[in-house]
């Protein structure tokens, strides 16, 4: 480990000159050296630790949170994330945010040490040596929640066997969204007893009468007869087949582009401009807007944005990402269509193609998005929300699993 631990020392000042060009990543450089501005102003302060990538993981906690301090009111939450925009919205949720450190000892060491840690709660697939040697040196009980491993990462691990090996043995509980992230961590050397089936707390929503703050004519001047599209969470490379879709159905749409990321809005603004699409910003220009595709360059407006949708694409499907979250549009009612890469959210295409409304193309190719275009999506919105709620509970189970551990 202490070689590990050197090699990411050596490395980190490199990773970080190239962030320094990013403005979005160079935010908050100092934490990731383990330059914190101190959090607890007392030894005795427990905390509980959530750590997690970025904004989409974060969803993993909102329920989870407020159990957790409802079972130990006199606890603290720390969340720490890779990523600023993550750090953003985890301050809006936590006693306190942070961004996370470089995987190496010293730095792990110079930001928590002062910290009285109950227990480490990690989302996903953050599976950083250092962090777990310093949370088991510490007496830290780890819990890994909404586990999955992705069909590109569970390639890449093969090769480091020996080591998740080790790393997965150290925690108390890898609770795991489906079958195959069982399958997959058992695989890797996750002892069999500590994986349980618990489903993701992703997919727990607050309610399904959700508060809806836009309205139609709010946002567009004059809808005609056009419906509404929502390409969310759209990654780089999924424009190639939804850029001249936009331009071909300009007619009968009216087309929200939603980035995964902020450091993206550029790019995609950059990308319209060069197909020759008319649009506004969401962040700039007035409301109503008046054209026809809305550049959606801001965060925390999807969710709510899925709204007035009549139909949504699902982002990370036609590029090999594995999908982003569909369930807040399918709460809302809104069907979805997706790509062929769905690796991440199996579980939901499964009850989907149980329920006859799975629509996916097989290639990524314009003609087979135009025909799932082309569809007739009236009369699924009951059936889109059941299968959204039917989802549910999975923070509840979580939540007792750590509870009778701590």
């Amino acid at each position: 480990m202490q070689g590990y631990s050197l090699l990411a020392r050596f490395l980190a000042p490199f990773v970080a000159s190239f962030l320094l060009f990013d403005k979005n990543k160079r935010k908050g450089l100092k934490e990731r050296f383990g330059y914190w501005t101190p959090i607890s102003q007392s030894a005795t302060q427990e905390w509980i630790w959530l750590h997690c990538a970025s904004v989409g993981e974060l969803k993993g906690f909102e329920q989870l949170i407020p159990l957790l301090k409802e079972h130990f009111p006199t606890i603290n939450i720390l969340i720490t994330t890779t990523t600023a925009t993550g750090k953003e919205r985890a301050a809006k949720m936590a006693d306190a945010a942070r961004l996370l450190p470089f995987d190496s000892l010293p730095y792990l060491k110079r930001s928590l040490q002062k910290i009285n840690l109950k227990a480490l709660i990690i989302a996903e697939t953050e599976l950083w040596p250092c962090l777990f040697y310093y949370a088991c040196a510490n007496k830290i009980p780890i819990f890994i929640i909404n586990g999955r491993i992705s069909d590109r990462s569970y390639k890449r691990y093969q090769y480091l066997k020996n080591l998740l090996k080790k790393l997965l043995n150290k925690t108390e509980l890898i609770c795991v969204g489906n079958e195959q992230a069982a399958s997959r961590y058992k695989t890797l050397g996750a002892p069999p007893n500590k994986i349980i089936l618990t489903g993701s707390s992703k997919y727990d929503l607050e309610d399904p009468h959700w508060r809806t703050p836009f309205k139609v004519n709010d946002l567009i001047s004059q809808k005609r007869d056009k419906r509404i599209m929502v390409l969310g969470s759209i990654r780089p490379g999924e424009e190639q087949i939804w850029f001249p879709l936009i331009r071909e159905f300009s007619q009968e749409w009216i087309f929200f582009v939603a980035p995964r990321h902020p450091e993206r809005f550029t790019y995609f603004k950059e990308n319209l401009r060069q197909y020759q699409i008319e649009f506004d910003n969401w962040s700039l220009s007035p409301k109503p807007f008046k054209k026809d595709v809305i550049l959606v360059d801001t965060i925390g407006v999807l969710r709510d944005l899925y709204a007035i949708a009549d139909l949504a694409f699902i982002g990370g499907t036609l590029v090999p990402i594995g999908g982003h979250d569909p369930v807040e549009a399918l709460a809302r009612g809104v069907p979805i269509i997706l790509g062929p890469y769905v690796s991440n959210i199996q579980e939901i295409c499964q009850a989907l193609a149980e329920s006859k409304i799975l629509f996916q193309t097989k290639q990524t190719e314009i003609k087979s998005m135009r025909e799932l275009l082309s569809k007739n999506y009236d009369g699924l919105a009951e059936i889109c929300k059941q299968i959204a709620f039917a989802h549910k509970g999975a923070s509840q189970r979580i939540f007792s699993l750590i509870t009778e551990r701590l």
